[in-house]
């Protein structure tokens, strides 16, 4: 566990923190390995039993270990100020620095004279377990570690637990318009860019107070992320907001990919129209605002007093108390007739920021506003320039709806009837024609789509469902003690049926599984009793127990016959010995003896016997290791006599398909069937059984890769949204973080009792709606999860970690729920395709 933490760390950092948490546990575990068995009277004048006595021991004859020794003494290991509980074990942080100490434990577990130092039954002596800590020891020597701790940046990775926290959060009130006081500022540089910088105030007075001040603190990191620096040619926009002169004005700046920055509030009065004026005279000659500021005798430079043209209708613009004093004095005409159109006075301004070319400098004879015009022509001009292009005028029995459009700037050069018509003309024609394209474009596209859906369920998904359908409404409940009770008494079909029905819906109850898997993994058939074929499998089972155990004993026999030749190739190559080479040993067997005089049909026999053995070894060897790790958590197997059941029916498994052999993941699927009968017969027959629909997710089979690909048309076809992000990272297009839960049927994904609900549902499913739900419920883990791998645009790499960290901590009854829902709809589909 220490060595897949550290992996596991520097896979997410360069460099490991030598005195880091993780990499201290890896040292309490390599001193815990080394110390078992080992003795005190051979390690020096004062027996002190020590890793470091030992090390200095075996310094004699391991180069690596007198070099770490020598850094030792020379004090060349300078460390930092470090927590003292961490201080330990220094002479395995300098192997670790140095990348020897894989070498070191080796020759420790290897060396015939590192054996004087332990007792017989030590760690370090066994041989598969030793060999296995120096094993490990190989990738931590890989990894670079530093002696500094790195600086924390501050942001970490969320964990999967907090992902999923996230989503669960509706965020239903929030703040974020708090007003900071700050110094505003216009910068020109010498190229001609102009820059617009804004401070806090408490960043502006902290730079000014000498250093001998005491002061408070400021979180001057924290105030220096609100600092704005806004280069004003990327802003196109300037959006002006006012409730009247007293009240404050808000100024926002939009640059040209539509990003608001962050609004300015100027106080009451003339500070908004004083920062307008200057940034207008910092973007001439080459940019200018677009409605410019007019400027009025007496008062310098003022906002435009633009209008807008709005139309009413005529019995209710005497009432409208909106219009105020304007709707009396232009609502009639001189006939008087009701004008349907009234003017009001507007406070928020859109400023375009128009970039102006030398061609065009000389303004047209008709431009209507000029920079020394009086008070008296701006009153005149003020009824001809509009945010809103004005009606056109039409004869009176005319009955042409009026128009409107909104002009490029208040420079009106041509304001007849044709000209305005044919402007909005060619704007709304350009508009239905861009949305009609658009339209067809996705009616288009959304049909190329379907097709293509249609053509995946019909060539890849209609037959991962049957025709059968299962309505949980009628339904009744789980498979209980008296419907089982009833089922047995019974014994026929229509029983059978009901009991895959409940299944499928509701599982089974947790008390009666023992009596029930059997029939539901047709180990035993429906209408005979389990008791009447249990004698045959039990002794069938001891027969190749004892056949299998015959071999064990030549296998270990000749395991440490080859464990002593290895012993004397390492003496005879540390010392001046001289021994013959392995191959002309003779290696004898009061089991399998060779007789040079027996014929060549007993020779290929004794050849094919040979063969067996050595094909039974090593997947004897893999069911060992495997075994020895798994599920070690949990209670049941924390004993060694589970471990050993679980072993012997690994192997009688492995003798019966020796052509199979065994694979790692094999006694995953075997744990939960002991668990829950406790007998190795029935383990073993339920766990062949289960093997006949699993063995081609094995290597030998395409299992895996054809349900890849059904699950990756099956998002395809129902989660679009999520397929489109799988497709835009190459890492992704195979699915193959999916690849465990496959390989063993989400046990790793899920704890026992979850997992015992999935493969019933499996199993049910698999004689009734469907042969592979689990299709189903890998959908079903990425559809409860979408949200969070889209929200988080995850790459392969993340899914994989998030999947990981989640791993026993999904709600199975809903994620089954999900996938029987998503088989339903994939029924509808095909029967609506048929």
């Amino acid at each position: 566990m220490a060595v897949k933490k550290l992996m596991e760390e520097s896979a997410n950092n360069k460099r490991s923190y030598i005195y880091g948490n993780v990499t201290t546990e890896l040292c309490v575990a390599v001193e815990n390995c080394l110390l078992h068995g080992l003795r005190r009277r051979l390690l020096g004048l004062f027996g002190v039993r020590t890793t470091l006595a030992l090390l200095h021991s075996v310094a004699k004859n391991c180069g690596p270990a007198a070099s770490v020794i020598k850094l030792i003494s020379e004090q060349s290991f300078d460390t930092p100020a470090i927590d003292s509980s961490k201080s330990g074990y220094s002479w395995i942080r300098v192997a670790l620095l140095e990348k020897t100490l894989c070498s070191i434990i080796s020759f420790i577990f290897s060396s015939s004279q590192c054996r004087r130092y332990y007792d017989e039954e030590a760690l370090m002596l066994d041989s598969s377990r030793g060999g296995m800590v120096a094993a490990l020891l190989v990738g931590p020597c890989v990894v670079e570690y530093s002696l500094y701790k790195p600086m924390d940046l501050g942001y970490h990775d969320p964990t999967a637990d907090e992902l999923v926290q996230r989503s669960r959060i509706a965020s239903t009130a929030g703040e974020n318009n708090e007003l900071l006081k700050g110094y505003l500022s216009l910068h020109r540089e010498n190229t001609g860019c102009l820059t617009v910088k804004w401070t806090p105030n408490q960043l502006m007075h902290s730079t000014s107070e000498p250093a001998s001040s005491p002061g408070p603190k400021q979180n001057s990191d924290r105030l220096w992320k609100y600092v704005v620096n806004i280069n004003m040619q990327s802003i196109i926009y300037l959006h002006l907001h006012q409730q009247g002169e007293s009240h404050p004005m808000s100024l926002v700046f939009v640059d040209a990919e539509g990003v608001q920055y962050a609004p300015f509030q100027f106080p009451p009065g003339q500070h908004c129209l004083s920062f307008l004026a200057c940034l207008e005279s910092g973007l001439a000659p080459f940019s200018r605002l677009d409605p410019p500021l007019w400027n009025d005798e007496g008062k310098g430079k003022i906002l435009p007093r633009l209008k807008r043209k709005i139309s009413s209708v005529a019995n209710y613009i005497p009432s409208s108390p909106l219009l105020g004093k304007e709707s009396t004095n232009g609502s009639c005409s001189h006939n008087g007739s009701i004008d349907r159109t009234v003017s009001i006075e507007i406070n928020d301004y859109v400023f375009r920021i128009v970039q102006i070319n030398i061609s065009a400098t000389s303004a047209p004879s008709t431009s209507s506003i000029l920079p020394n015009s009086s008070s008296k022509d701006i009153e005149k001009q003020m009824d001809d320039v509009y945010l809103e292009e004005m009606e056109s005028p039409v004869p009176e029995t005319s009955h042409k709806q009026p128009c409107f459009s909104v002009p490029v700037s208040p420079y009106i050069t041509d304001k007849t009837e044709n000209s305005v018509d044919r402007l909005v003309r060619s704007s709304l024609g350009n508009a239905c024609e861009t949305m009609r394209l658009q339209i067809l474009s996705r009616a288009f596209f959304g049909w190329l789509a379907y097709c293509r859906h249609l053509k995946t369920i019909r060539t890849h998904l209609s037959s991962l469902v049957t025709s059968q359908i299962i309505d949980p409404t009628k339904v009744k409940g789980p498979v209980d003690q008296t419907f089982w009770d009833q089922c047995r008494n019974e014994k026929k079909p229509k029983s059978y049926k009901e009991f895959i029905e409940r299944t499928y819906c509701f599982g089974i109850k947790p008390e009666i599984r023992y009596d029930v898997w059997p029939y539901l993994i047709k180990m035993v058939p429906w209408d005979k009793r389990l008791e009447d074929v249990l004698p045959e499998m039990e002794d069938q089972y001891t027969t190749d127990l004892q056949t299998w155990g015959t071999i064990e004993e030549e296998v270990i026999r000749r395991d440490q016959e080859a464990f002593k030749a290895a012993r004397l190739r390492q003496s005879s190559a540390n010392g001046d010995f001289h021994f013959p080479p392995i191959r002309e040993q003779s290696i004898t067997s009061d089991v399998f003896e060779e007789d040079a005089n027996v014929s060549g049909k007993n020779n290929a026999v004794e050849e094919e016997t040979i063969d067996i053995i050595e094909e039974f070894g090593s997947n004897l060897h893999r069911i060992e290791k495997d075994v020895d790790r798994c599920d070690r958590g949990t209670e049941f197997f924390s004993k060694t006599d589970n471990l050993k059941r679980l072993k012997r029916v690994m192997c009688t498994y492995v003798w019966r398909h020796i052509k199979d052999g065994y694979i790692q993941g094999m006694c995953d699927i075997a744990a939960p069937l002991l668990v829950i009968f406790e007998n190795e017969v029935i383990t073993l027959e339920c766990f062949e059984k289960m093997m006949e629909r699993m063995r081609v997710n094995f290597p030998h089979g395409h299992g895996i890769e054809n349900s890849l690909n059904n699950l990756r048309s099956m998002v395809q076809v129902m989660d679009p949204e999520l397929f489109e992000l799988m497709m835009g990272n190459s890492d992704f297009t195979h699915l193959y973080f999916a690849y465990r839960w496959f390989l063993l049927d989400f046990k790793r994904e899920l704890t026992y009792e979850n997992i015992y609900k999935v493969w019933e549902v499996i199993l049910a499913a698999q004689y009734s709606v469907s042969n592979s739900f689990q299709l189903f419920f890998a959908l079903a883990l990425l559809t409860k999860y979408r949200h969070i791998v889209i929200e988080n645009n995850m790459d392969f790499t993340d899914i994989i970690k998030f999947y990981n960290e989640m791993a026993e901590k999904h709600n199975a009854e809903e994620l089954l729920q999900i996938a029987r829902e998503k088989l339903a709809c994939l029924q509808a589909i095909v029967r609506e395709i048929d």
